[in-house]
């Protein structure tokens, strides 16, 4: 099974790389994310809690016109979650899902100066998931890529700020969320559903 995605992740960083001859602007990002699973199954009492995780990549952005680009990313983050499978156990699972994300988003900027201006966010993203397991204290790990489909996808939006650090190079803030669309469960069971959601913050650099 491992191949098989290899595979997939390949073939979009050759697609991803193969554009960017036709893009004006280079970016590398790293940052954090707070993710959890939007659940629906048998248990509704269930408290599920965020999983802080990091996530880097790199991006290409092509204007379309003063204020509005078209952006590429290419990037790798952890998504997951954390139940505390009895209430007031202190017993937590945690949920680890790692995955090659290719957001492609319009940005939408208002320059107020010639160096600096704030942006919004919005598009659409789509995943390879490479692993998703399960862990906890008392418990050894427990591999969940057989009953979890290989691919996501969803929504991205958000916002940041940008600023000229020199000519050519910014330096630039962003937050985004990631909202999952398809339920990631390969056979789910009397309508259970899993679906992704990210909040993350951004640092980077554009050239």
């Amino acid at each position: 099974m491992v191949f098989p995605l290899m595979n997939k992740c390949f073939v979009v960083f050759v697609i991803t790389l193969s554009l960017s001859p036709a893009y004006a602007d280079f970016k590398i990002m790293g940052g954090l994310n707070l993710s959890r699973y939007n659940v629906r199954w048998a248990d509704e009492n269930t408290p599920f809690e965020q999983r802080l995780g990091f996530q880097g990549g790199i991006g290409f952005e092509k204007k379309i016109n003063h204020n509005i680009l078209l952006e590429v990313d290419f990037m790798y983050f952890q998504k997951g979650m954390k139940t505390n499978r009895l209430e007031n156990s202190g017993i937590l699972d945690k949920y680890r899902l790692n995955v090659v994300s290719v957001p492609v988003v319009f940005r939408l900027r208002n320059r107020f100066a010639l160096a600096s201006s704030y942006f919004f966010v919005g598009g659409v993203e789509i995943s390879a998931i490479l692993s998703h397991n399960q862990s906890s204290d008392d418990m050894e790990p427990v591999d969940l890529s057989d009953s979890t489909s290989t691919l996501d996808f969803g929504l991205v939006f958000g916002g940041g700020y940008e600023f000229e650090l020199q000519e050519f190079l910014f330096l630039f803030f962003e937050a985004r969320y990631h909202w999952g669309l398809k339920n990631i469960l390969n056979s789910p069971n009397g309508g259970e559903a899993w679906k992704t959601n990210s909040l993350l913050f951004v640092i980077g650099l554009r050239s």
